[in-house]
């Protein structure tokens, strides 16, 4: 039954998961409003597993600064994780969540082995609670050929709202699901019943430093267990798996971005303050989002475009987020590359360091031909202010016609 363990393991990376500015030590509160929830919005993050991750989480309370600029060297995995709101239309689930006011897409992470580029997550948020109210998987090739979708019993909560130091909370909460997966060509029918509970609480508040700037934030620790039972059917059922794992993680909330860091324990620490994690994620950039607003949008294409053309020279920081395929610089296929983004066609590479030095590529290198940016870029770009808008809800308007001859017309005379 080896053909069971990616969906278990999916299973348990969302349990895990769950669980999982000027410096100033200012206590903040953190209001509904102050969660993003515009379609469009996204956090990248720099994830690290391992056996035995060592970690300095401190004391409770606050001020504190927590440093976690440095990477580790115990490292098994690192990773890119980027989860982005999204319209419940995009998704095969909208029917099973009426409810949610806020739908994730979980991206570029390797979950367990497998892409997410199909995982979802559906939360609830008022002015009182920000929730979970379950989570979908599109299909697994060759393992899950059909949409995997967990419907909580009852909401599990992210945050109590309003978030303040001091703040406690505790849920229950279970889904059971059938569903078939492919095992050596072979369809199985697999049962699947998971318990949640959680207690939590707000304990520290202070700056978390990380490499992406310095973040007043509150930090809440989290005690979840989870237990699984799996059952397959063959003739009857039959008992194939079962298991409770309990975690301790903390995780730090900054105002108007969400979680910027979390921290993970080993399965069934029991010690919350714990010196040895098994994974770590910090906040990073995400390649195409030019501004470092959290979105990317026709904002970041005419950054990118005019940084091409001389007209704007973006800072280091910047064009390394404008290198959307990787190559070390910046040109016409970067800025066509982010539309895709943009619009949903694709994603650039993701930035794990600041590796590159954009400082001595002021005047960017035209290696493009005429006939390679004739070939599709009228119809990608006059396809570009209606769709970004209806696709980011972006308000920008650009006259794409004088765009694209701008383009065209610095291509020709800068061969």
């Amino acid at each position: 039954m080896k053909g069971r363990r990616p969906v278990l393991s999916f299973v348990l990376m969302w349990a895990v998961f769950l669980g999982g500015t000027a410096l100033g030590f200012g206590q903040i509160t953190i209001t509904s409003d102050e969660i993003p929830a515009e379609v469009g919005y996204l956090n990248a993050y720099i994830v690290e597993t391992g056996a035995s991750l060592p970690v300095e989480l401190g004391p409770v309370g606050g001020p504190q600064v927590w440093d976690f600029t440095t990477s580790q060297t115990a490292v098994d995995t690192t990773y890119v994780s980027v989860d982005r709101i999204v319209s419940g239309d995009e998704t095969p689930f909208t029917a099973e969540f009426p409810q949610a006011n806020i739908v994730r897409r979980i991206e570029g992470a390797s979950l367990a082995g497998f892409s997410s580029s199909g995982g979802y997550q559906f939360e609830k948020i008022d002015a009182q609670d920000y929730g979970l109210l379950g989570f979908g998987l599109s299909g697994l090739p060759g393992i899950l050929d059909k949409p995997f979708v967990a419907e909580l019993d009852s909401p599990l909560t992210i945050l109590s709202l309003p978030l303040a130091y001091g703040s406690t909370w505790s849920d229950t909460s279970n889904f059971v699901d059938t569903l078939e997966i492919v095992y050596q060509g072979t369809k199985v029918p697999i049962r699947i019943d998971v318990d949640y509970s959680r207690k939590a609480v707000v304990d520290g508040w202070g700056t978390m430093v990380i490499p992406q700037g310095e973040y007043n934030a509150l930090r809440v620790r989290y005690h979840d267990g989870t237990s699984i039972d799996v059952d397959a059917k063959y003739f009857f059922w039959f008992p194939v798996f079962d298991t409770t794992i309990t975690t301790y993680s903390h995780n730090w909330f900054a105002e108007e971005i969400g979680s910027i860091a979390g921290v993970t324990s080993r399965g069934n620490e029991t010690d919350s303050l714990f010196t040895r994690a098994a994974s770590i994620r910090r906040l990073t950039v995400w390649t195409g989002d030019v501004n470092g607003d959290h979105f990317i949008n026709v904002e970041d294409v005419m950054e990118t475009v005019n940084h091409i053309l001389g007209i704007g020279i973006l800072p280091d920081e910047a064009a390394e987020r404008a290198d959307c395929d990787g190559d070390g610089q910046i040109d016409l296929f970067d800025a066509l590359g982010i539309i895709r983004t943009s619009l949903g066609l694709g994603q650039c590479e993701p930035v794990l360091l600041n590796s590159y030095a954009f400082s001595e590529k002021a005047t960017p290198p035209y290696d493009a031909t005429t006939q390679q940016t004739d070939n599709g870029l009228a119809q990608l770009l006059f396809t570009v202010e209606d769709q970004i808008f209806r696709h980011t809800g972006s308000r920008i308007s650009i006259d794409v016609q004088s765009l694209m001859d701008h383009i065209m017309d610095k291509m020709r005379t800068m061969k």
